[in-house]
């Protein structure tokens, strides 16, 4: 039933919100034509790969189009491209172009859909995870419906703007692709493969059980955890940063500027225990156990229970309330099981 419920995720965009964004692309490589004819148009990013939500924005870039990439020469050239919007027959607000990003853009608001358009030049890095994306949803039947999940989540807390220390949405892939390559030691064969037990193994891995100060992430060659001290790698300054390596540029941290990360982790573990809770309130259930928290064994009774509640709550943006109505004794039990598990998670190096 879990299944069935968090899959629905990928039905959100109605039939109309989808006819919108390819019409809206149309008409940017209208515009993108009257600038450089030769230029190839491509979608990268979650519209490229079908993990977008209604509030998901489009990523594009510009192929062949002749401008060097020195990040001065692409400026300029996106500032063309910005005029060239603003003179087209449509409407583009919120225009601006970051000139002065790794990346340069120009970024605008589409008048009639509202949604958010961000457009590069001759970069290659966003096509590329595109490319893992998809790799990832061929590996792991779990991966889409679980990314759609988070993201959902996040957004409808604000925890998703990269810009204001988020987790954007390359890391959260990441992020998912790491739990699903780590999958728990202990484990019903009845769960294997549940997306709820999947939704719990990754609130509690980057929730409760990560250290974040100690240990790095990779998903390259099928995943490890290790030594952030021994690779060097990380910001020293501030320690407590997650540190996941990008695969098609290890020496990118992709979390370095996810400088809110605490709130963040913070709002993971609150939405695990509040899940947990959920599955029977009448339940007190057992502390960590090694390195796993018993939470399973309830799952199995309780999936109908939980599922249905899970999705209302990922719906609202309520699941952060639900911890507040649990009794003394069940919030006395999941604190201790909680702050047992707390940086067990060791370097695999």
């Amino acid at each position: 039933m879990v299944i069935g419920h968090v899959s629905a995720f990928r039905a959100l965009p109605t039939r109309a919100e989808t006819t919108a964004r390819s019409d809206l692309v149309s008409r940017v490589r209208d515009v993108v034509s009257s600038v450089w004819p030769a230029a190839e148009i491509r979608c990268f990013g979650s519209y490229d790969t079908g993990l977008w939500l209604p509030e998901s924005d489009i990523d594009l870039v510009c192929l062949n189009t002749g401008v060097p990439s020195s990040q001065k020469l692409k400026g300029r050239a996106l500032h063309r491209l910005g005029e060239a919007l603003r003179r087209a027959p449509w409407r583009a607000t919120q225009l601006e172009v970051v000139d002065k990003a790794r990346v340069p853009i120009v970024k605008f608001v589409d008048g009639a859909t509202g949604v958010a358009v961000d457009i590069c030049l001759e970069e290659l890095t966003g096509l590329q995870s595109s490319a893992l994306a998809r790799k990832a949803l061929a590996k792991f039947p779990q991966y889409g419906p679980l990314v759609l999940v988070l993201k959902r989540w996040l957004n409808a807390r604000g925890l998703h703007d990269t810009y204001h220390g988020g987790v954007g949405s390359y890391l959260l892939q990441l992020l998912v692709i790491a739990s699903l390559q780590h999958p728990p030691a202990e484990r019903k064969p009845s769960l294997r493969g549940n997306l709820g037990s999947c939704v719990l193994h990754f609130l509690e891995l980057f929730g409760l059980r990560l250290n974040y100060e100690a240990v790095g992430i990779s998903v390259a060659d099928g995943g490890a955890f290790f030594s952030k001290a021994e690779r060097r790698v990380g910001n020293t300054d501030r320690p407590g940063l997650i540190c996941v390596l990008n695969p098609l540029d290890t020496t990118h941290d992709v979390g370095a500027n996810s400088y809110n990360i605490g709130c963040v982790r913070r709002a993971w573990s609150h939405c695990y225990v509040a899940l947990v809770a959920a599955l029977d309130d009448r339940q007190v259930v057992p502390g960590a156990s090694g390195r796993r928290l018993q939470v399973l064994n309830a799952l199995v009774d309780c999936e109908a229970e939980m599922s249905a509640r899970f999705v209302q709550h990922a719906l609202d943006g309520s699941v952060l309330g639900g911890a507040e109505t649990l009794s003394a004794e069940v919030g006395v039990a999941l604190a201790d099981a909680a702050a047992g598990s707390l940086g067990q998670l060791q370097p695999s190096c």
